[in-house]
């Protein structure tokens, strides 16, 4: 599934570091149990339960996620005690100055459901990339831990979970992602998908969205909004224009949930909130959409992270938790959950800054970027070397400069594929970007671009899959 881009990007500069993390406190979390332990006792155990900032079960004594260097060694990153917080110095010490990448998100259900960086799928025909580590330190509980910061094109996915709703049967599932780092681009998910990394039709997949997208549908005002992404379609509720479904703003973290009734019921529900403060908002409550195929859903129980169920991974967010279950929880028992979380984040600071937010419906201009760097829209690091990384001519020169070396359909020899610094800022023409300016295309709908009223700098200088770019008129163009 892929989705059109909405308006303009804000301006803003690179993820920074965040504020200065607190000192003292102690290892453990601020609750004694955890969200997985309040559905289980309903009934509803967790089938998938992956963070990088805290356990999510009060017994949980194991890895939170894993990090990769850049010499390809790796190292589990675990709690600082049982239930606790992520023991952020065991990533810093290993990591030091090195690159660092976040290999695998683990399970903490027991199930085996860890995340890995997603295999190709049907719309972008690469894989996924790992994220950055050090990217998104946050304090919780007076100590540095970190989320995973999920730019365009970084994406993770378990194909074969197990445990977790198929068919029409329940689920409940929420995330905790950052109110200020989003797009419109498709799709910033976490949840239920396809097993085979393709679009299977209407109602194969049942995750959370969270971003501004409107080319399917949307919430009230210009977003963002919590939706179920049930392919072929982002839904605030059971119509394309669901206005009670209201726009999540002025949250710097978020809770947003998606739950479907057991089996027959044609029922599902979606819930947002502050997560460091407050009780949830029922958004939507009531029928699948009536469009053809989502009743009876036909979920396949694979699990994604960052992206689409057929692999589109032009959105981008942050993501600290989330879980999954194979029950219909009670209000109660999400109250309870929400409680859980906001004593958790309600102390939360050093938040990370973020390049700026995505307005949507093709108008004006979004949010400008908080805490970054001041001046052009980008990485300046990263744009100061990109030339000197097209220019390599051997693999190890372009994995030294920061690029992929690509050697199917390439030409002879292979060639580099180089971060521009400057993906998602808001371009006019080519020349406006190191690499390309773009927007999402449908492939399957080339006049889809006709819809187009904004472009954004392409990510890399050679970006796979399928685009629309300004040229009077419109043009498509699609790359293998």
């Amino acid at each position: 599934m892929i989705c059109g881009t909405g308006g303009t990007p804000g301006t803003g500069g690179k993820v920074n570091t965040g504020g200065t993390p607190g000192t003292g406190g102690g290892g453990g979390s601020t609750t004694t149990q955890g969200p997985c332990d309040i559905y289980a006792a309903e009934g509803g155990p967790c089938v998938a339960a992956h963070s990088t900032v805290r356990a999510l079960l009060g017994a949980y004594i194991g890895p939170l996620y894993q990090v990769r260097r850049a010499d390809g060694t790796s190292k589990d990153i675990p709690v600082l005690a049982p239930g606790g917080f992520a023991d952020s110095s065991v990533q810093d010490a290993f990591c030091g100055s090195s690159a660092c990448t976040i290999s695998i998100i683990y399970d903490q259900s027991g199930k085996g459901n860890h995340l890995t960086k997603a295999p190709p799928g049907g719309a972008k025909v690469t894989g996924g990339n790992e994220a950055d580590s050090k990217a998104l330190p946050i304090t919780m509980g007076g100590r540095k831990v970190y989320g995973e910061h999920n730019p365009p094109g970084v994406g993770y996915r378990n194909s074969t979970a197990v445990g977790t709703a198929t068919g029409d049967d329940p689920e409940t599932m929420y995330m905790i992602t950052s109110g200020d780092y989003y797009n419109s681009g498709c799709c910033f998910d976490y949840g239920n998908a396809e097993t085979n990394n393709h679009d299977n039709g209407n109602g194969t997949m049942e995750a959370i969205y969270f971003g501004n997208c409107t080319i399917w549908g949307k919430g009230a005002g210009i977003g963002p909004w919590v939706m179920g992404d049930l392919e072929n379609g982002l839904w605030a509720g059971n119509t394309t224009s669901f206005q009670g479904n209201a726009a999540v703003t002025g949250y710097q973290y978020v809770t947003a949930m998606v739950k479907g009734d057991k089996a027959g019921a044609n029922h599902w529900t979606i819930k947002n909130g502050n997560a460091q403060s407050g009780s949830l908002t029922k958004a939507f409550d009531g029928p699948r959409p009536s469009t053809t195929g989502y009743n009876p859903m036909k979920k396949e129980g694979a699990i994604i992270l960052g992206i689409s169920g057929d692999n589109s991974n032009g959105a981008q967010g942050n993501f600290f938790e989330g879980l999954m279950t194979s029950h219909y929880s009670s209000d109660a028992a999400d109250d309870a959950v929400q409680a859980n979380i906001v004593a958790a984040y309600g102390n939360t600071g050093g938040a990370v800054g973020t390049g700026g937010t995505t307005g949507s419906g093709g108008g004006g201009g979004g949010s400008t970027g908080t805490g970054g760097s001041s001046g052009a829209c980008g990485d300046p690091a990263v744009k100061a070397l990109y030339a000197s990384c097209r220019a390599t001519q051997d693999s190890a020169s372009c994995t030294d400069l920061g690029g992929v070396w690509r050697t199917v359909g390439a030409g002879p020899g292979g060639t580099c594929v180089c971060p521009t610094g400057e993906g998602g800022c808001p371009c006019m023409a080519s020349s406006d970007c190191l690499g390309a300016c773009s927007a999402w295309m449908n492939p399957y709908d080339a006049s889809s671009c006709n819809n187009v009223t904004s472009f954004t700098c392409t990510s890399t200088g050679g970006d796979k899959g399928c685009w629309c770019r300004p040229e009077m008129p419109i043009q498509d163009v699609c790359y293998p």
